[in-house]
Order: structure tokens, then sequence, then C-alpha cells
């Protein structure tokens, strides 16, 4: 099987090579930064011949709009060149296309985005969704201990003894960056047997968790490698910041037709928490 990834600086590259370097069977895969021009990108599609283009690149809350305008640019352009040679292509999109929920969101649920993150996000999918070999994953927040995310940030404000403000009472669906990638690879692998997967589907790690307890349970992990980190004496704010580092949208999904279609489960998020902090601490 032959992959060309086009991604980001995220931990999600990483683990997902990680992964492919343990399988048995062999998988050439080709990577490309998003920043990669229209000319260069189309003569490596044409050079390795991929069967199929993940597009793994995400936007964050702190993206401005010259980041956001290149990024569904370079979606058209890729959207285009799968079309013109029938590739299959996988697309990471976000749960910030739906507004707060109190409820669990299905694939079916129409978007309903109010953020600016998230109507660049409902603009891409549209996009995708226009060519019939397309595939949407969706997921939520996710953290790692590499790279900036909810989990770097939050220790690096402990260690300093700093305030974190974050919306601590909104519950979403925090997802580790390897649980992702597994998922992602489980998915690529078994697509050329199932022409019928196509559309929308969701993941994200189990257990939705409002932003304390997430909090709470990353700072225990903590103390176990940093004594001077104290999680009965959480310094934070209840605050709903778009831009911050902190900001997650507060969105439970259903991931039925994952498991339907793929026979992936979901593993709990707590599972993966003395993982990333062990990262964290021995990077």
């Amino acid at each position: 099987m032959r992959l060309l990834i086009i991604h980001d600086d995220t931990p999600l590259i990483e683990k997902l090579n990680h992964l492919v370097q343990q399988r048995v069977e062999p998988i050439d895969f080709q990577k490309l930064p998003i920043s990669t021009n229209l000319e260069t990108l189309k003569k490596t599609i044409k050079q390795t011949k991929p069967d199929q283009i993940l597009f793994l690149a995400m936007l964050s809350p702190k993206s401005n709009e010259k980041e956001k305008s290149h990024f569904v640019s370079q979606i058209k352009s890729i959207v285009a060149i799968c079309q013109s040679q029938t590739i299959p292509l996988l697309l990471l999109s976000s749960a910030s296309v739906f507004s707060t929920a109190n409820l669990t969101i299905d694939e079916t649920s129409p978007t309903e985005p109010n953020t600016e993150l998230g109507k660049t996000y409902d603009t891409i999918e549209k996009l995708c969704l226009n060519y019939q070999h397309s595939i949407i994953l969706r997921t939520g927040w996710i953290f790692s201990g590499k790279g900036n995310n909810f989990l770097t940030e939050a220790l690096d404000c402990a260690i300093k003894g700093q305030k974190i403000a974050f919306n601590s009472a909104g519950k979403g669906c925090p997802t580790h960056a390897s649980d992702l990638a597994r998922v992602i690879l489980g998915m690529s692998l078994q697509l050329p047997f199932m022409p019928q997967a196509r559309g929308i589907y969701h993941y994200v790690s189990s257990d939705a968790s409002i932003g304390f307890q997430f909090l709470e349970t990353l700072l225990t992990a903590a103390a176990n490698f940093d004594t001077s980190i104290d999680p009965k004496n959480i310094l934070f704010e209840h605050q709903v910041i778009e831009g911050s580092p902190f900001f997650f949208e507060p969105v439970m999904l259903s991931c039925g037709r994952l498991l339907y279609h793929f026979g992936i489960h979901q593993r709990p998020w707590r599972s993966s928490i003395n993982q990333a902090v062990s990262v964290y601490f021995t990077k």
C-alpha cells in the first residue's frame, strides 16, 4: 500500500509513522508538509502513485486568517487532484463544526458552527463531500506529551505556578494523538476492501470529560514526576477564550458508524495520560 500524508508539525504524524513501522506488511509512507506548493504536490503524486491521500494537518483555535485561507486552498487543490485521478481521500476534521451541545452528536447531525474555526472546517467538509471517494474523520480535543496542546501548556503553567484559564465546566472528548493515529491507520488499511465506506465518521477517545476533570487527572499524574505540582491546589480560572491554547470544543461525538463499518472501538483517554505525561517530562 502506498500512502501520501499531508501533515503539519503536530505529534500525530510521528505517532502514525511509529505505527506504520511496526506493521508486518509493506506500507510506502510518503509525507509532505501542508506548506508544499501545488506543483511539487502534483509531481509527488505523479511519481508515487498513492493508493490513498491522508490529509492530517489541522487548524487550531490560534490559527489566523492567512493560515485558514491557505488551509482551504490546499484542500481545494488536493480534492481536485484526487477527483482527476480517482484517488481515495481521508480528511481529518473537527468537532468544532458543531455548536455546544449537552447531548452526544452523531454523524448525521446538521453542522452549526459558532466559532471561526468551526466555520472554516464546515467549508472544508463541504468541499470534500462533493468528491464521492472521500472520507471525513471528525475528532475532538487532541492531547499529547509533545507539541503545543492543552496537556503541554497546562503542565508548563503548573510547573511555573501560573493560572490556567479554560472552560472548566464544558464537557468534551479528550483524545490522545497516538489513539487517533491507531484509528486512522486502521481505517486506511481497510478502505481498499470497503468501497461502501464513504462520508462522515467520528472518532474520539471514550469517557467524555469536563475540563476540570481532565486537568485534575493530568496534574495527579504529573505529581509523580514533579513533586512541586499539587493537584489539590489547581490554579485556574473559568474563562472561555477561543484563541487560548486551553480552548476546546465542548462537544461530545458518537462513534457508532466507525464501529459498525470498521470494527474500531474507542479507548478511554485516561489510559493514555500517564504515557503522555511521561513523554512530556522525558522529552
